[in-house]
């Protein structure tokens, strides 16, 4: 599918839409951000954490996502 289908698109009560999320830091160690996603529901916005670790410069990872639908 496309894989910008979320993008800048409202969404009906009830529908859902998946995100797949990149993770590639510039430096060792744990890593943390949050997303943000707006709404206008009672309990207002979407917020995620998300966590990753940074591997040092030379170590074999394999890029990976967790899908996230609501």
């Amino acid at each position: 599918g496309d894989t910008l289908e979320c993008s800048y698109q409202s969404l009906e009560p009830g529908s859902s839409c998946q995100l797949a999320l990149g993770f590639t830091p510039f430096a060792e160690g744990d890593r943390t951000a949050q997303l943000t996603i707006p709404s206008n529901a009672p309990d207002g916005p979407i917020s995620v954490s998300l966590n990753g670790f940074g591997e040092p410069s030379g170590a074999n990872s394999v890029p990976s996502y967790t899908p996230y639908g609501r």
